[in-house]
């Protein structure tokens, strides 16, 4: 079997003029597909007893968290890839949806960029690629996010991260953690590499929808976030790539993690009384 496809959105640079993406028509094979469809995935089983508990399942994500839009929170989300290209070649996407709880938070834009490369377009985005719309193919490394955060100087940061993509080819292998405040880069956190376990894996033919948390400590004024995956293409028309239907975060910021453990566990009672 095999699955075709075409790039055919156009993008409109910071000088306006309008530069159509790299346009190959590329095959992909049904063994290696299925081959990848069978991969032994692990999941957690609080990951998984959060999942079978949470009803409905959102547009948004798999498992959307119980505290969004509560005090001190962020929320972004990129789906569409809404992008301009610079002369640098780095491409800066628009996030879908943000949202904010209340508080005082710094002045920083919410931000998803994809650094230039050398040999060609960094990125290509798919009208459509294997069933869905808007799918973001990276050609290199260099994608990251910037959030603000709130300047109450809580002492923890529960970040937590989905994404939707195919991993034929590429796994998300972790992140590079840079946390900032006024005074400087926090201590421990200058491309930190953190790499959690997925607390949630879910599979929907070759798509891979997985939720991961993590904690900075103590919270920074604003942070930025290097996507890591284990594999980039050595050319820009190959096609073993990171392929990304989605991806979201959301962050909260607390004065202690025992907030955390008893808002999760109150939400996980809720659900179970229904």
């Amino acid at each position: 079997m095999l699955y075709s496809f075409k790039i055919d959105r156009v993008i409109v640079s910071e000088d306006g003029a309008e530069e159509e993406t790299v346009n190959p028509i590329g095959t992909m094979t049904g063994g290696n597909y299925w081959m990848s469809f069978f991969k032994t995935r692990k999941v957690s089983f609080f990951g998984l007893l959060a999942f079978l508990l949470a009803s409905p399942l959102t547009f948004s994500g798999v498992l959307e968290p119980s505290w969004r839009g509560s005090e001190k929170t962020v929320y972004a989300e990129w789906d569409s890839w809404n992008a301009r290209i610079f002369p640098s070649g780095d491409w800066y996407f628009t996030a879908d949806q943000t949202s904010f709880g209340a508080g005082a938070r710094k002045s920083i834009s919410v931000q998803a960029v994809q650094e230039g490369y050398y040999l060609g377009a960094a990125a290509q985005v798919f009208n459509e690629y294997l069933g869905r719309r808007d799918v973001l193919k990276l050609n290199t490394e260099g994608l990251y996010v910037t959030l603000p955060n709130f300047l109450d100087g809580e002492q923890y940061t529960l970040v937590r991260f989905e994404i939707s993509y195919i991993d034929i080819s590429a796994s998300f292998a972790g992140f590079r953690v840079t946390a900032m405040t006024d005074a400087g880069v926090l201590p421990g956190y200058k491309g930190a590499l953190i790499r959690p376990q997925p607390l949630t894996s879910v599979r929907e033919g070759p798509w891979l929808t997985e939720v991961y948390e993590f904690v900075i400590k103590p919270s920074p004024q604003w942070e930025t976030f290097y996507l890591l995956f284990s594999h980039y293409p050595d050319y820009p028309h190959l096609l073993d790539a990171p392929f990304i239907d989605s991806f979201s975060f959301d962050t909260i910021c607390v004065p202690e993690p025992s907030g955390l453990f008893l808002l999760t566990a109150s939400c996980l009672l809720t659900r179970i009384r229904r």
